[in-house]
């Protein structure tokens, strides 16, 4: 993925390894990091596998109830 440096996506994409972060404002860059994508397929496509990798570690269901029920119970009184 190719994503703009803003809200939450530097906390998804480790740039370089899960995908392409491009500076806010910069249409360049991001039209860059496109063509650098189509222009390296294999690397892109193993960038893509690991993000894909990441997400279902990360931002699975089962993760994501776990974590929410762990906060939960550090806020019970």
């Amino acid at each position: 993925m190719v994503v703009t440096d803003v809200g939450g996506n530097r906390e998804v994409v480790d740039h370089g390894k899960t995908g392409l972060l491009a500076p806010v404002w910069s249409p360049e860059a991001l039209a860059n990091g496109v063509l650098t994508c189509l222009r390296q397929l294999d690397w892109a496509r193993d960038m893509g596998q690991r993000a894909r990798k990441m997400v279902l570690k990360r931002f699975s269901l089962d993760r994501m109830v776990r974590d929410y029920e762990q906060l939960y119970e550090k806020c019970r009184i």
